[in-house]
């Protein structure tokens, strides 16, 4: 059986009223008058047009044309100038001019594929497209089968690359979207918000300072899904295919770009995509359940090893230290199973203070993050740390840097967006173990290959990449650490 004939009509130019905006967004309620291009084909038995040669026999696509434009184009003479909120809604529109729910004398067309490109996106992107694909079903209407949304040329630049040269400056990367909606019945009533989502992806990416394309594909393929997830409903009815394909146009002399290009799905990344209240529904410290999490300790004021060392010991006995046991239940427990050794750093942020004693353990615990993190900050205030201004002189700081693979944050989707408003609140991995080789030296001892659940960097990775562009001289090691138990044992760290 052979594939269908086409009638097409390519990069029709058309002018709409969005309220979504272009390259800004819209002013007040008033709409913005933009060019589009609108694509289409009709699938048409050529075959009696073909031997009768006669146009009768076949679909005029200059009616088709002109009927689109007619439909939806603003004009002087027109009282009501059509005005859409969305993309989506001139496709719908376009599938209601070309496949009307009436009976008419003409001939029903079967079917219909449009793609919608807007010319003046949002900034940052060379072009927004949607296309779908639709048939008429048993009922008297058309019926969506497909449909895609698609991010153009998004232009960012990050640090991305192997060679030394590329750590030091920034270049251009082309990323492109699709955005394959598996349940097309659903995405009639729920709408992707390109300017938000293009926004998010620039100002995530720009953050970046991945070595491979490949991570960096893999980031936005997560950040995509990531941002479906927050702002659309019943998500899990949606279902979404994601393909990103990511460039980099300045890697080859005779090339005009490498390029990676993957498809990913939510059960590719069932961690980074786990929402923080269903993450606290899976903990529950009455379960047998074992966790592992990574906590970094500080000190500069005082006897900072025996600040530490006092530390690590009430760690482990949780139920003397929180008596609450609401908060810390019977049954729950913290076993140390990993030490790093110990490190002397300067201290960052604020300079004027001494310098700080710097380690991380490995733990094993049935105790969920938010509760951990109460159990943390009680320790904290048993051994004497006292209200100081922000990065200042600590007797002890304690921080949950990793728990399992999770991605967590306690707090509100709009105000994840600044790391300015951290107090009070969890988020796991800690988000400026990044930047922090005090924090990330002592993983290294224990976890090396530990691959970071948002950043998809090992510890390893993200070690060298700092001290890479960093000039702070080295951390300087403390060999012989008093051991808790015995007295004389080294550090368990490689």
């Amino acid at each position: 059986m052979r594939d269908s004939d086409l009638i097409r009509v390519n990069d029709l130019l058309v002018t709409v009223l969005l309220h979504s905006g272009s390259r800004w967004p819209s002013k007040g309620s008033k709409p913005t008058a933009q060019p589009v291009h609108i694509s289409l084909a009709i699938p048409h038995d050529i075959s009696s047009a073909a031997r009768s040669d006669d146009l009768s026999q076949s679909i005029n696509y200059s009616t088709l044309a002109s009927t689109l434009r007619t439909c939806l184009s603003p004009t002087v003479a027109s009282h009501e100038e059509p005005a859409f909120e969305s993309l989506e809604q001139i496709l719908f529109r376009c599938f209601d001019v070309l496949l009307p729910h009436e009976t008419t004398s003409a001939p029903r067309l079967p079917g219909a594929q449009i793609k919608i490109v807007q010319l003046k996106p949002p900034l940052h992107c060379k072009a927004l497209a949607i296309e779908g694909e639709t048939t008429f079903g048993s009922s008297a209407s058309w019926r969506l089968t497909k449909i895609n949304h698609i991010v153009e040329d998004l232009g960012c630049n990050p640090i991305i690359g192997v060679n030394p040269a590329e750590r030091l400056e920034r270049q251009l990367v082309r990323i492109n979207i699709t955005v394959e909606s598996l349940n097309a019945k659903w995405a009639l009533k729920h709408w992707l918000d390109f300017r938000a989502l293009t926004r998010r992806l620039y100002q995530k990416v720009e953050e970046t300072s991945y070595l491979t394309l490949e991570a960096l594909a893999s980031f936005v393929a997560v950040e995509t899904l990531q941002h479906l997830q927050s702002h659309l409903d019943n998500i899990a009815d949606y279902n979404p295919k994601i393909r990103v394909k990511a460039a980099k146009p300045c890697a080859l002399v005779f090339a005009d770009s490498s390029e990676v290009e993957i498809t990913r799905y939510f059960k590719d990344y069932p961690m980074e995509l786990t929402l923080a209240s269903e993450a606290s529904n899976r903990f529950d410290s009455s379960s047998s359940a074992i966790h592992c999490a990574a906590i970094a300790l500080g000190s500069n004021v005082g006897d900072s090893i025996q600040n530490i060392e006092v530390a690590l010991r009430l760690l482990e006995n949780p139920l003397l230290v929180v008596g609450d046991r609401s908060t810390i239940s019977q049954n729950s427990f913290v076993y140390i199973v990993n030490t790093s050794f110990l490190y002397e750093s300067a201290p960052m942020y604020v300079t004027d203070q001494p310098s700080f004693i710097n380690c991380a353990c490995m733990i094993e615990t049935n105790i969920p993050p938010v509760n951990l993190l109460q159990l943390v900050k009680k320790i904290e205030e048993i051994v004497g740390r006292k209200p100081s201004f922000r990065n200042g002189p600590r007797v002890i700081d304690l921080d949950i840097v990793l728990y399992d693979e999770l991605n967590f944050d306690t707090r509100a989707l709009e105000e994840q967006h600044t790391l300015d408003n951290l107090n009070g609140h969890l988020v796991i991995p800690h988000p400026r173990m990044s930047e922090r080789e005090f924090v990330l030296r002592p993983l290294y001892d224990m976890i090396p290959e530990y691959v970071h659940p948002s950043l998809h960097k090992s510890i390893s990775t993200l070690l060298n990449e700092l001290t890479l562009i960093s000039d702070d001289p080295p951390m300087d090691k403390i060999q012989f650490l008093r051991s808790l138990r015995t007295g004389n044992i080294e550090p368990q760290g490689r």
